[in-house]
């Protein structure tokens, strides 16, 4: 009953935001010092997925936000959030239901179990301003470090409590960081469970600041930032030191990035079985240039390096991992939700990092790496060199209103597969895949767009020895169609 009154309770609010804010695509109360506006998405992403594992007779998957997705998925999530602005002070929330959209995960009921996710705080951020280089900043909300460039370091939504502030040309961010802890998490799940304290803890600590200068031929920001990592539950501290750098040139886009990885991962697991704590001395780095040419054509060109770890048995870790890469989302390369690359499982790659972190060879025992998304990664991992080339533009003025595109390439290398040859005890190619993507959205109004994105990635040697089988040489193919609907 309560259910029902609360959801009765949301679709009158959207009913009244539809009929009376249609124009505005808000509904907002409004006090003497509180303005209240409530906003909302409803997205759905059908995707069919061939030869997912590169091998048409072994079923694969790629790792989405939903969970593995297998030859055909519906993805769905629906948003309902406000905004609140008070004086010196802001909060908003966002309340969720991410779904992969079956019968028993929607209106049904089997069993007596609904398996949806639930209809819950997805997002929240509240902050106060003591004054403008001074704000107090407490929730879990999107914060990035380096999207503008590479996304190589941190991007995700975890729980923080920082502050930041800044003037015109200027601005910084410290924060720390909750990613996991589990102990206090198991006590909940499982009753009778014991907390380790220390030794079940993932925390980071970030900064960030960034100054913007005019040049002449444009505005370009360059932004320095730092990270340490303690990851108990690898027994692995890690400290971050790099720079980005972006902005406008004239008619071209520069975007750079520089990151270094240094710390230690205690009680590691050698290739030749014996135990070791390790040094860990690794970089990344990015590059890109994008060339506006008119609105309609726009060529951009690039690529990563990310070092990979050559010897399991030489005491030191030289596999750069971050904390949380999001390159899927970032400016030049990144093609959003749609573009599978990142996501597939069979690359080593999960989610939103280009780095390929879960690198397994078949009949290769790998124990925990000291970073990646959740403290996911595995150790010996080969990095990546990314080299890669597009072109994308607004089409409004030529063809249709609101449509755009984008159309990419790019090769994909192991950086060195050394260490995971020393673990798998035979030979693996650096031969990655070559890959093609691309976009079309179409912008109907501003409160509807549809989105169609084909990723197609051709394996290389580095597949078949990975799986040490000739087979897996099969061509992938994923399409993911995304329907928005924003107000």
């Amino acid at each position: 009953m309560k259910k029902f009154i609360s959801f009765l309770f949301v679709a009158i609010l959207l009913c009244f935001a539809a009929n009376s804010y249609a124009a505005m695509g808000y509904v907002s109360a409004k006090s003497s010092d509180v303005d209240i506006k409530l906003f909302g998405s409803e997205q759905m992403w059908p995707t069919f997925i061939s030869n997912a594992s590169f091998n048409s007779d072994v079923q694969g998957a790629i790792g989405r936000e939903d969970g593995n997705e297998r030859e055909f998925d519906i993805r769905n999530q629906f948003r309902m959030g406000w905004d609140i602005q008070g004086d010196k002070w802001t909060g908003f929330f966002i309340l969720e239901d991410d779904i992969n959209a079956t019968k028993t995960n929607t209106d049904r009921v089997e069993n007596g179990l609904n398996s949806s996710g639930g209809f819950g705080l997805e997002k929240l951020q509240f902050t106060y301003e003591f004054c403008k280089c001074f704000v107090l900043e407490a929730g879990w909300n999107d914060k990035f470090l380096d999207i503008q460039s590479g996304g190589l370091l941190y991007g995700d939504d975890h729980p923080f409590i920082g502050f930041k502030g800044g003037e015109k040309n200027w601005n910084y961010e410290l924060l720390f960081l909750s990613i996991r802890n589990d102990g206090k998490d198991n006590i909940k799940v499982r009753p009778g469970a014991t907390f380790n304290g220390s030794q079940d803890n993932l925390f980071a600590y970030t900064a960030k600041f960034a100054y913007t200068f005019d040049t002449g031929a444009g505005k370009f920001t360059v932004s320095p930032f730092a990270a340490y990592q303690n990851n108990s539950i690898a027994r692995a501290n890690s400290y971050y030191f790099g720079f980005e750098g972006y902005g406008k040139l004239g008619m071209i886009t520069p975007r750079f990035e520089v990151v270094y990885a240094g710390g230690k991962q205690d009680g590691v697991t050698n290739s030749d079985k014996t135990v070791d704590n390790l040094d860990i001395s690794a970089w990344a780095a990015y590059l890109s240039f994008e060339f506006a040419v008119n609105k309609a054509f726009n060529p951009y060109i690039g690529g990563y390096y990310i070092s990979g770890d050559g010897d399991g048995n030489d005491g030191d870790i030289s596999n750069f991992q971050g904390i949380t890469g999001i390159s899927k989302f970032t400016s030049t390369f990144g093609m959003g939700y749609g573009d599978a690359m990142t996501d597939t499982n069979a690359l080593g790659m999960v989610l939103y990092d280009i780095n390929p972190i879960l690198v397994t060879p078949t009949g290769a025992a790998l124990g925990s790496g000291y970073g990646g998304i959740g403290g996911a990664s595995k150790n010996a991992q080969p990095g990546l060199i990314f080299l890669g080339l597009g072109f994308k533009g607004d089409l409004s003025d030529v063809m249709a209103k609101g449509l755009s595109y984008k159309i990419q390439t790019y090769y994909l290398q192991y950086e060195d597969t050394g260490a995971l040859e020393d673990y798998a005890g035979r030979k693996i190619s650096d031969d990655l895949a070559w890959g093609f993507t691309w976009n079309l959205s179409y912008a109907l109004n501003k409160h509807f767009t549809v989105l169609n994105t084909s990723t197609v990635i051709i394996p290389d040697n580095a597949i078949e020895d990975l799986r040490n089988s000739k087979d897996y040489n099969d061509t992938m193919f994923v399409n993911t169609t995304e329907l928005v609907w924003r107000f």
